[in-house]
């Protein structure tokens, strides 16, 4: 087994590159904290009644389905405690989301040190295996693709993941360098495995890694690591354990698994296209887009040469990396963690994320500039010196383009409005992105505006329920009662399980005066979802109003228990009161 060396760990001559590398992520990001609650973190934050629940215990079962936090503790328990200190102010989110990315950073940077380190060679050979390491991590924290998953909130899922992937390769290292005292090493990388499992279904393939990592880097050979370390690899399984109970308790079947509408194999000719899109981005990360709408090929002629291509590149890696070759492993890491989610098993609800990209692009970083140091060596013995400064001038301005489109893509994150019109300049038949388009302008109060884009959305896709809500309520909004009842039975005959719909085509009868049809509506929304506390509230005014004072003040208490500010609980509260004197005074 390859001896691998301890000294650069926590040393003086890390300390510089360290501090370096956070400042410099901390100005790329630095105008992250202006951003906003997008897309899944309404559901996920902004609307999720499990973050207002007493206890962690009783926040777990209460997440929306299929929201991101839904099924994955670790993640559900920051967002938890983010909301415990500030409710929904954005500059918390984004401060642990940073965070995270920052641990990432210093934990990439010793893990590719450590890695670059095993062989020895002297000082000379330990500095360059520093810089080298710190360009690795440098280029990575500053790359504009990760901003999907640190900037974008509830995706801190990936960093999380992220965080446990790296600390487990690197425990797993360390163990490995600690000849027969690495069993606590070991131990504590799988422990840290079976956590990540608790944030993302990604880390299915943490152990899979690990162990062709051990092969690859660690050991003289397959046979080798098999013989010396067989028993920790069984111990490792283990892993798995947490992410079956998740998967069996909190099962993500309205977002991944086979549709009529998209197999397997329609899945998988779609992600050939995808991957590359994906590697086109990690190369010149440009147009970024926080949402994709991707069609299936409508045939394999379509896409036989991405796919073909894609086939032949992943056979080479996996015959390098049977052949213990370091960089095909690199190349194979990223196509790897990428498997859950670009193979056969659809996520029909998000079919290319460029969030996805944050760990695999980390391998496929390293490879890049270990690539640039061999050239750098090339040069070093055989030209002059102003060619010889070419690579590390080269890191430098990859490095700052890199960083300043980071600061820029943060700048779009500030808006709604700006974020959702660049994805739709991308993707002009993206229905979902103009209906989120929709939703900010009228959060901007530009009803015109939203109208338009809810208007574009129905041409593209005529029953997509949630335009037909949004322009539904609209149009109730604006005194369009018809119309707003049309919309939102057409919505309501999408999607039947949505309260959101009951509960706004309630307002509808109401505006019919058509109370009774109000007062059903809302018991058939608290019916599908007793924490809808909008319908709760409500029904509580509806029932008043028939004189029953005691179903109205059990309907205002269930509002109050959960939220204790509700708007207007207050006055609502007055009224029973009097009603409950008024109820008195009558019986006297």
């Amino acid at each position: 087994m390859r001896a691998a060396r301890t000294s650069p760990w926590f040393t003086r001559s890390t300390a510089l590159p360290v501090v370096v590398l956070l400042v410099c992520c901390v100005c790329a990001y630095f105008e992250s904290f202006g951003g906003v609650m997008l897309f899944d973190d309404i559901d996920g934050i902004v609307k999720n009644p499990a973050l207002r629940a007493h206890t962690l215990a009783a926040a777990l079962d209460g997440s929306p389905l299929d929201s991101t936090p839904y099924g994955r503790p670790l993640v559900l328990g920051s967002l938890f405690f983010n909301y415990r200190l500030g409710g929904i102010d954005v500059a918390g989110y984004h401060a642990v989301n940073l965070a995270i990315h920052l641990g990432n950073g210093v934990m990439l940077f010793y893990l590719a040190l450590r890695l670059l380190s095993m062989n020895g060679g002297g000082p000379r050979a330990d500095k360059i295996s520093l810089w080298t390491a710190w360009c690795i991590a440098l280029l990575w924290v500053l790359h504009p693709l990760n901003t999907a998953a640190v900037t974008y909130i509830v995706q801190r899922a990936e960093s999380m993941m992220a965080l446990c992937y790296f600390g487990a390769l690197t425990l797993w290292a360390r163990g490995a360098a600690s000849g027969h005292r690495g069993k606590g090493w070991f131990l504590a990388a799988t422990a840290l495995c079976g956590l990540g499992m608790l944030a993302k279904e990604s880390m299915v393939t943490a152990p899979l890694v690990i162990v062709i990592f051990d092969a690859v880097f660690l050991s003289e050979g397959w046979r080798e690591a098999w013989r010396r370390r067989w028993r920790h690899y069984s111990v490792l399984a283990a892993a798995w354990i947490p992410l079956v109970f998740c998967m069996a308790k909190w099962p993500r079947e309205h977002s991944t698994g086979f549709t009529e509408k998209l197999g397997a194999w329609d899945y998988l000719l779609m992600q050939s296209e995808v991957i590359w899109h994906y590697l086109r981005l990690a190369v010149w990360p440009t147009n970024l887009a926080l949402d994709y709408a991707w069609s299936p090929p409508a045939s394999f002629a379509q896409v036989w040469l991405p796919f073909s291509a894609l086939a032949l590149l992943a056979a080479a890696l996996i015959a390098g990396v049977a052949r213990r070759n370091r960089a095909a492993f690199l190349g194979l890491f990223g196509f790897i963690v990428l498997a859950p989610t670009s193979s056969i098993v659809p996520v029909h609800t998000s079919v290319a994320a460029e969030h996805r990209m944050y760990l695999p692009l980390a391998g496929w970083i390293a490879l890049l500039v270990l690539a640039a140091r061999v050239l750098w060596r090339s040069f070093q013995a055989r030209q002059p010196a102003a060619l010889r400064a070419f690579v590390p001038g080269l890191v430098v301005i990859l490095a700052v383009f890199w960083g300043t489109l980071t600061w820029r893509r943060n700048l779009d994150y500030g808006s709604a409005v700006v974020i959702w019109s660049k994805v739709t300049a991308e993707q002009p038949r993206n229905y979902r992105a103009l209906n989120n388009l929709a939703s900010a302008h009228l959060e901007a109060g530009r009803t015109d505006e939203a109208r338009t884009a809810l208007v574009q959305a129905l041409a593209i896709k005529p029953d997509y329920a949630e335009a037909l809500f949004n322009l539904g309520t609209l149009c109730g909004q604006s005194g369009q009662i018809d119309a707003a009842e049309d919309y939102l039975s057409r919505a309501l005959r999408v999607a039947p399980n949505d309260a959101d719909i009951h509960c706004n085509l309630a307002n509808v009868y109401l505006a019919k005066g058509n109370n009774p049809a109000a007062i059903l509506s809302l018991e058939r929304a608290l019916k599908l979802n007793p924490a809808h506390l909008q319908s709760r509230f409500n029904l509580a005014v509806l029932v008043l109003q028939t004189g029953n004072v005691e179903q109205a003040e059990k309907h205002l208490g269930a509002v109050r228990a959960v939220e204790p500010a509700y708007p207007k609980w207050e006055l609502l509260d007055a009224q029973i009161k009097a009603a409950r004197v008024r109820a008195g005074s009558s019986q006297r």
